[in-house]
């Protein structure tokens, strides 16, 4: 598999040697090598730019493979950076170690080029992976809440819509016996003036006495 994307690999070896024959490895499959000499200066290329994979020797002066190890992963910057360890410590202690400090494989030396190389490959292509996986899911956390901020407009819309309706009912109920109370009124008041038309046009007692005489 060629890569094409000009992937930074970082190699972490205290001997000129050992970087010479892993950069032949890789440098022809497209990557882009840097090279550190121990831990201090793997860290502090790390820091400037983080690269996309590490191939970490374990026997270093000034600080060891384990250290720069632990100290990457502590970094929030470049705990997802895979390492592997190289070391021509075959013993099963130190591989179960060097998987306990962080590193995600194990590769002895004496160098075998399609090892290295498919081992570097597939843990490239696993985190080109992952990052697009978090991205996914970044996107897919965004659109659910876009949904859940949807579901609560129209939940809102809906409930809006009961209380209008609730408040709705007893309206027209008061409305609609408001305008049959308006009615009686009318009639009462129409009647109240023919009793008062009716009491105007009858003629009171004392008139009708003096009729008598």
């Amino acid at each position: 598999m060629e890569n094409t994307g000009k992937e930074d690999i970082l190699l972490v070896d205290d001997n000129p040697e050992n970087l010479k024959i892993l950069a032949s490895f890789l440098t022809p499959k497209g990557y882009h090598i840097r090279v550190a000499l121990n831990g201090e200066q793997a860290i502090n290329s790390i820091n400037n730019k983080p690269p996309k994979l590490i191939l970490l020797d374990i026997q270093m002066p000034k600080m060891g493979g384990f250290e720069a190890c632990r100290r990457i992963k502590s970094n929030k910057e470049t705990k997802d950076i895979p390492i592997i360890f190289v070391s021509a410590l075959s013993d099963t202690t130190y591989k179960v170690k060097a998987f306990r400090a962080g590193g995600v494989d194990y590769i002895e030396k004496p160098f075998h080029m399609e090892e290295v190389i498919a081992r570097v490959e597939a843990h490239i292509t696993l985190r080109r992976q992952s990052v697009q996986l978090e991205e996914a899911m970044q996107k897919l956390r965004a659109t659910q809440n876009q949904l859940i901020q949807s579901e609560k407009m129209v939940s809102l819309g809906v409930l809006s819509a009961g209380i209008a309706h609730e408040i709705n009912n007893p309206i027209n109920f008061v409305s609609t016996g408001a305008a049959g109370i308006k009615l009686d009124l009318i009639d009462l008041i129409s009647v109240l003036d023919l009793y008062d038309a009716i009491n105007l046009e009858k003629p009171s007692s004392d008139s009708v006495n003096q009729l008598k005489i």
